[in-house]
């Protein structure tokens, strides 16, 4: 078995007729003295500016998420906070009608009931997340 990767003899044949084939393309005429000057300007770049420069953008970017999380667990505790007391005066008006309607399966029920509630909540945060909406406020 060869080996027809590197070494076989074709190889020079086969650079022979690509080079027939295949040109180069044509350079612009400034082409060289273009490049040449971005050598230049690449060489005059002052990189304690550039370093301080994106230490600064860094920064900026670390303050922007430390406040975006802040937001977030503000917003987060709100929200368990206010769903904990709905969930707590719903339990105490509902249980009643609850168990006179269900009986012994009224605890059951209501939890059922919490879970849905629950689960279509994450559903519809889970749509407006996919659907690009902004949940941000």
């Amino acid at each position: 078995m060869t080996d027809h990767t590197t070494g076989g003899e074709l190889d020079p044949a086969l650079a022979a007729a690509l080079e027939r084939t295949l040109a180069p393309p044509a350079l612009p005429r400034r082409f060289r003295a273009g490049l040449e000057a971005a050598v230049a300007r690449a060489e005059q770049v002052d990189i304690a500016a550039m370093r301080a420069r994106y230490e600064h953008e860094q920064a900026q970017r670390l303050d922007e998420l430390r406040r975006n999380y802040v937001r977030v667990k503000r917003r987060t505790l709100a929200a368990m906070v206010v769903g904990a007391f709905a969930a707590g005066a719903a339990a105490m008006l509902l249980m009643p009608w609850l168990v006179a309607r269900a009986g012994p399966l009224a605890p059951f029920a209501m939890a059922c009931a919490g879970v849905a509630a629950g689960l279509g909540i994450v559903w519809y945060n889970w749509r407006m997340s996919r659907d690009g909406a902004d949940l941000r406020a």
